[in-house]
């Protein structure tokens, strides 16, 4: 460990060595590299060219994209598919207080119904039995491109699996791309209502990526950890209110002041937050944020920092985990 902290302290006033040490670091630890925004920024512009909501022709141009870039880094890619009907659907979000009926009442066997399809990508790591979970929803609103919801969303997990695809953890990662976020999770509702209790067992935890790179007036330094888990309050004027509750991922990004807990379900955390799974999904201040789920959400509104800064800290929060998990 000395010696490491000498390369650096030598690698700092040296553009030579401080390359070398680099890449000494990456060989190490298992981790390639540095995060590129121009790559993200590149998927980006492939994956929002056009609106693209689920059922679309253009949502499969999307996935084959999706399962192209994640199979040429080595994963094996996975097509879950599922039907759904929007009737069977508007019941289900009725009755939400029942678990058991919101997570699996909407889908049907009918292959006339709506399709959708979620993308599951891994590596063969039999050995390991644990699994965390990095998803976002790669589907975008019927009349949106989908820039930052969730484009941004989609390049950092396809960027992130570049990067740790070597990477030696206690746990391994399963890269989720989830269909129909935007029709109340659809998707990743069927995921969790069709998971195993060995699979629920197994899962350490849920890190969902959702719009957090819009540069339409929202603050950069400022995102929003979304849990669902609220407890009730009742404040002073009678009204009922929750307070976020922190879970063991969530507690990987709230060590820094610009990552704020709050208690949201408007997102792909929600399905496994109501089986007890600890998740969270990173987001920006939605409540800052204008271009969502318009025609103004292209590629032009992308911040690009904010791609490396969220990768990054994504990045640091999955090693932290692996250091205080045991296989």
């Amino acid at each position: 460990m000395c010696k490491l902290c000498t390369i650096l302290r030598i690698a700092a006033k040296n553009t030579l060595i401080f390359s070398v040490a680099t890449i000494f670091i990456a060989i190490f630890t298992g981790f390639k590299g540095i995060v590129s925004n121009e790559n993200m920024l590149n998927d980006i512009k492939n994956i929002s060219s056009e609106p693209h909501p689920i059922g679309s022709e253009e949502i499969d141009k999307v996935k084959n994209y999706i399962k192209n870039a994640m199979e040429s880094e080595g994963y094996k890619t996975t097509e879950q598919i599922f039907y759904y009907s929007k009737k069977l659907n508007e019941q289900a979000l009725q009755n939400r207080n029942n678990t058991e009926s919101y997570l699996k009442d909407a889908f049907t066997n009918s292959k006339s119904a709506q399709k959708g399809v979620n993308v599951i990508c891994s590596k063969d790591e039999k050995s390991l039995t644990k699994t965390l979970i990095l998803s976002a929803h790669y589907d975008s609103y019927s009349t949106s491109p989908g820039a930052n919801d969730n484009g941004s969303g989609t390049a950092i997990i396809l960027e992130i699996a570049k990067h740790l695809k070597a990477t030696k953890l206690p746990f391994q990662i399963k890269y989720v791309f989830f269909s129909g976020e935007e029709e109340w999770f659809i998707g990743s509702r069927y995921f969790v209502g069709n998971m195993s209790l060995q699979e629920k067992r197994n899962l350490v935890g849920v890190i969902n990526v959702d719009s957090v790179a819009g540069a339409d007036g929202a603050d950069s330094s400022n995102y929003w950890v979304m849990v669902a888990n609220g407890k009730e309050v009742v404040t002073e004027n009678d009204v009922i209110d929750y307070i976020p509750v922190a879970n063991q991922i969530s507690e990987l990004f709230t060590d820094s002041i610009q990552f704020q807990l709050v208690n949201q379900m408007n997102s792909d955390h929600y399905p496994f937050a109501l089986i007890g799974i600890p998740a969270v999904t990173i987001t920006q201040d939605l409540s800052k944020i204008t271009y969502i789920n318009t025609d103004k959400d292209t590629i032009d509104t992308i911040e690009p920092s904010k791609l490396s800064e969220i990768s990054n800290k994504i990045t640091d929060a999955i090693k932290h985990l692996g250091q205080i998990t045991k296989e």
